[in-house]
C-alpha cells in the first residue's frame, strides 16, 4: 500500500516542475494573473495571502511542510541559463546549482537589484567584461 500523503506531496511537487517548464500553458497564465506573478520564474509563489486557493497554498508551501522533498527537488533541479531572461541573478541556482544569495548573503543583502534577471545584469557589463552590480553602500575591497 502506498502512503497517500507521500503520493500527494509528490504530485504537488510535480506542479513545481510544470510551473518552471510550461511557459506557454494556459493554466500558468491564469495562475500568474490570479496571484500577481510574471510567470518567468522557476518556483511558484504567492505575493499576497488573501484569496489564495487551498490547492495553490499547498503547492507553494510544500517545501516548508515536507522539507526532505523540497531539498530533494532543490538538489536535483537543474537550471539551463539559455539567454538568461528567466534566470534570477541572485535567487536561481545557475552557478554550481546554488543561488548567489546563499553563497554571498551580505552582497545579496546590500544589493538593490535583488529580482533582476541574469540577462539584464549581464547586458550592463562594461567593455572590460566586469559586472556592474549596484549596491546600497560602497563595498570594501574584501567584499
Amino acid at each position: 500500500m502506498r502512503d497517500l500523503g507521500e503520493v500527494n506531496d509528490c504530485l504537488l511537487l510535480k506542479w513545481w516542475w510544470r510551473y518552471g517548464s510550461e511557459d506557454k500553458a494556459l493554466w500558468k497564465s491564469v495562475v500568474c494573473l490570479r496571484y500577481g506573478r510574471t510567470g518567468e520564474g522557476w518556483i511558484p509563489s504567492v505575493t499576497h495571502t488573501g484569496g489564495v486557493s487551498i490547492i495553490w497554498q499547498d503547492i507553494v508551501k510544500l517545501p516548508s511542510v515536507n522539507q526532505h522533498l523540497g531539498e530533494f527537488y532543490g538538489d536535483h533541479f537543474k537550471v539551463t541559463v539559455g539567454n538568461g531572461r528567466r534566470i534570477k541573478f541572485w535567487s536561481d541556482g545557475w552557478v554550481h546549482n546554488r543561488g548567489l544569495k546563499v553563497e554571498f548573503p551580505r552582497l545579496y543583502h546590500l544589493s538593490i537589484e535583488k529580482e533582476e534577471p541574469l540577462q539584464q545584469l549581464s547586458a550592463k557589463k562594461s567593455n572590460s567584461r566586469v559586472w556592474q552590480l549596484q549596491f546600497r553602500i560602497r563595498l570594501f575591497a574584501w567584499e
